[in-house]
């Protein structure tokens, strides 16, 4: 029977051959496809855990990883929700009728600098108190982005891949894992944003070029 590193030396072969796969085929595979094999790797590297029991201070190591890890994200979360307040503006409740896959609320926060989904059951997302709604463009795109990540439960996935490295800690392979599937979820929802109507891929692509536009200026305050 194979030991726990033994498994996991093998597993990471298999992350091994997927970044090659990856980086011949990125351009031409469907975007789906990386993220699939993703979520087939980590449910191979978490059921590990079944097949071999990983050695007393590995297992205790990754328990306190995770306990600590989702025990300060809960309580950050629940003081990011507390200090928030609703969103019922016309737009808002224009889009949530809109949108209707999954249950979802709006909220309007003071300490954050992006918008941002919280929770996986049930899903919260934040928006700035200082965010720009005048600036429709970028608005509609960013709450497009959120309604993505929320519909096809990315939030499950990135807790699915923290708790395989937090696991799996040991093995380098895993860190390659953590950051290209992370990368490649964000493609995705990139991508899914873009095709989800012809005006979401409108308000993206204008919300592109207007961030294009704010990082060479920037940069040319910077060189003067």
């Amino acid at each position: 029977m194979m030991s726990f590193f033994e498994i996991s030396g093998l597993l990471g072969c298999g992350v091994l051959l997927l970044v090659i796969v990856r980086a011949i085929s990125i351009y031409h595979a469907p975007k789906y496809f990386f993220c699939i094999l993703w979520i087939v790797l980590a449910f191979m590297f978490s059921a590990s855990l079944f097949v071999a029991f990983p050695p007393v201070y590995i297992w205790g190591f990754s328990i306190c990883i995770i306990v600590v890890y989702f025990l300060i994200s809960n309580l950050q979360n629940r003081k990011k929700v507390k200090r928030s307040i609703p969103d019922h503006t016309p737009a808002i409740c224009n889009w949530i009728t809109a949108h209707t896959k999954r249950k979802y609320d709006v909220r309007v926060a003071e300490r954050i600098i992006h918008p941002t989904v919280i929770g996986n059951l049930h899903p919260i997302v934040l928006f700035p108190k200082n965010f720009d709604r005048k600036d429709k463009i970028r608005f509609l795109d960013e709450l497009a982005q959120q309604y993505v990540y929320i519909r096809y439960f990315t939030q499950i996935f990135r807790v699915l891949i923290f708790v395989t490295l937090s696991i799996h800690w040991f093995n380098p392979l895993v860190w390659v894992m953590y950051i290209l599937s992370n990368r490649d979820v964000t493609l995705l929802c990139d991508m899914l944003t873009t095709c989800s109507s012809k005006e979401s891929k409108y308000c993206y692509a204008l919300s592109l070029i207007k961030k294009s536009d704010t990082y060479n200026k920037t940069d040319l305050k910077d060189r003067k």
